[in-house]
């Protein structure tokens, strides 16, 4: 077990380091960022100078690479280009509103999936199960900004936009989820084992939630974890329309004033929140997994 957590946090930081790269590229290939940022109206003098420096324009690419990097090693980010105010004191203000919002909705997600996937396979194809299935269909269906809109539109900054944005993220990853657990749990209570247990007198319920589901937590952990972009990608369109003060609404406004070095910190963040999301699921899937804890491969 210990083999197989080391093995994900080395590929998590790895593909961490992959994916900064990749950010750096897309700081090169931005095109103009000094040109998007004097072509705004009430730009003051010296900005384009500013921009220059803070993103090592004036310097070749692999220089401006190494110095990026220690910039960024050092919790340096630079500044906005339009506030000027520091980009990882920006960030650091927002990242724990997304980073609790990204953990509420993974936890709420997972858990609702299991139980409504695991009723959805018990009732097969009675009209309860064609009715929860109908609605997870439906759950699907819906964006997860429409949901966003109904549950958490119009809500007043704080605790309850928090968790209505999570409630929103829940229902439109819940459903999904849920989707992929009933076939899991579907396929375990025809499993040899689970008719044996059936012959021996234990009850439809008792099977149920006694082997079908907790036999499927790792395969619907693992799944989960190779939706955590997905999830993180949802919460930074949820985000503005909730009134969450996160990386989403950050990098929403760094968009919309093309403001460089903020868009650039917000995509490395939420790129190693992804990974750290993805590395924490798959390392809890491996808990669950009696081949992994008893020491098989991943």
């Amino acid at each position: 077990m210990l083999t197989y957590v080391l093995r994900r946090i080395l590929y998590g930081v790895l593909l961490g380091v992959a994916g900064t790269f990749l950010t750096f590229a897309l700081l090169v290939g931005t095109g103009d960022p000094v040109g998007r940022v004097l072509s705004r109206p009430g730009v003051p003098m010296g900005t384009a100078q500013r921009v220059v420096t803070d993103l090592h324009l004036d310097e070749p690419v692999p220089t401006r690479f190494s110095a990026w990097v220690a910039d960024v090693l050092q919790g340096d980010l630079g500044r906005s280009a339009t506030t000027r105010d520091s980009v990882t004191d920006t960030l650091t203000t927002a990242l724990p509103r997304t980073a609790a919002l990204v953990a509420l909705a993974a936890i709420a997600t997972i858990a609702f999936a299991l139980v409504l996937g695991t009723l959805a396979a018990g009732h097969g194809d009675r009209f309860p199960g064609v009715v929860l299935v109908a609605a997870l269909v439906t759950g699907v269906c819906v964006p997860v900004c429409g949901w966003a809109l109904l549950i958490a539109g119009n809500t007043p900054a704080g605790v309850a936009a928090l968790l209505l944005a999570a409630a929103a993220l829940t229902v439109s990853g819940a459903a999904a989820l849920a989707i992929l657990q009933r076939h899991d749990a579907a396929e375990i209570l025809t499993s040899p084992a689970t008719l044996a247990a059936r012959v021996q007198g234990f009850s439809q319920v008792r099977v149920l939630w006694r082997q079908a589901a907790p036999a499927s937590v790792a395969s619907l952990l693992r799944t989960a974890a190779l939706g955590a972009g997905l999830l993180v990608g949802a919460v930074v369109v949820v985000e503005p329309v909730a009134g969450v003060e996160g990386l989403g609404a950050a990098l929403r406004t760094a968009v919309a004033t093309a403001d460089v070095p903020v868009i650039i910190g917000c995509v490395l963040v939420l790129l190693w929140l992804t990974i750290a999301l993805e590395v924490a699921l798959a390392i809890c899937a491996g808990v669950f997994d009696p081949r992994i804890r008893a020491g098989g491969a991943a």
